[in-house]
């Protein structure tokens, strides 16, 4: 099943999804526990490794309403997803976007241990009051990891550079400087 407005591949990878709070919540997360959630842009970071890939995967997290099963689950049933960051790969990038999520200007981290049960990562769900860059995330993950091109989700407001960052299999690294690019 396709994610709605995405043309993403069965392939694995990494992502992360955009969600925006209109108000300030309280909402117990499973078993994690109780957290107020303040309003604002919401990034979590998760893989998609089992059948379907992240086009699965992100159907599943963008469905309203579902069971609740995942951290996840719990916060999107209150949020309006607004965009989707995606890498189609084979090697699991999860930890290293969340700690490059953790970096951007503005982040902070409501939920400890949201989303991180499987890993030694603080979280993988950061808060920040408007939405993050996707340049400065692309600097901050590096061309090697990453070298994609960014558009806007069909559903999503058309400002700032929240959009869908695709890759099939990270490139190579492009040239250091225009001098360093082939002749043509």
């Amino acid at each position: 099943m396709a994610a709605p407005g995405l043309s993403l591949s069965s392939e694995p990878g990494t992502y992360a999804l955009l969600l925006s709070l209109s108000h300030p919540l309280p909402l117990t997360v499973g078993k994690l526990g109780r957290f107020d959630f303040p309003a604002g842009v919401y990034v979590y970071v998760g893989s998609a490794r089992g059948p379907g890939g992240l086009s699965a995967r992100l159907a599943r997290h963008l469905r309203h309403p579902k069971p609740l099963h995942w951290h996840i689950d719990y916060l999107r049933a209150a949020c309006q997803p607004l965009a989707v960051w995606t890498v189609e790969d084979e090697q699991p990038r999860e930890c290293a976007w969340a700690t490059a999520v953790a970096r951007l200007p503005g982040a902070s981290q409501p939920a400890p241990g949201f989303g991180a049960s499987d890993c030694r990562c603080p979280t993988h769900l950061f808060h920040f009051p408007t939405p993050p860059s996707l340049a400065r995330f692309r600097e901050i993950i590096g061309s090697g990891n990453c070298s994609a091109y960014a558009s806007q989700l069909p559903f999503l407001p058309q400002k700032g550079e929240v959009g869908v960052l695709r890759a099939a299999k990270p490139p190579a690294p492009p040239p250091s400087s225009p001098f360093d690019a082939p002749d043509g």
